[in-house]
């Protein structure tokens, strides 16, 4: 199973992952936020481990799943994630993904670049 997030999902969620914002800071929601996000990343790094895409049979096949990831992983340093070292797998892929034209033309439009 593929879980996506669209990078304004992300941003609109990273206030409101506590459902009380008396119980915890916003310190600590932040905080929250980079854990599941580093998470999800871990997440991503074990699927692509042999593959070069995330959806498919053996080394995966170029999807959906590779298109709605694209944004949310680009941009990890809104999530306070400086850089990709920690995931290798998923480096590669981000970079891999980058050199499509396709991908850089859409980060264009949606104003990702």
């Amino acid at each position: 199973m593929i879980v996506s997030y669209s990078t304004v999902d992300l941003d609109l969620c990273k206030d409101r992952i506590s459902t009380s914002t008396d119980t915890l800071s916003r310190s600590s929601r932040s905080e929250e936020y980079l854990d599941e996000t580093k998470r999800l990343y871990g997440v991503l790094e074990i699927r692509l481990t042999g593959r070069e895409y995330l959806a498919g049979a053996g080394k995966g096949k170029y999807s959906l799943a590779d298109i709605k990831t694209f944004p949310w992983v680009k941009t990890h340093q809104h999530a306070c994630i400086e850089t990709l070292d920690e995931w290798p797998n998923l480096k590669a892929w981000l970079e891999q993904a980058l050199a499509r034209e396709a991908s850089e033309s859409g980060a264009k439009v949606g104003g990702y670049n």
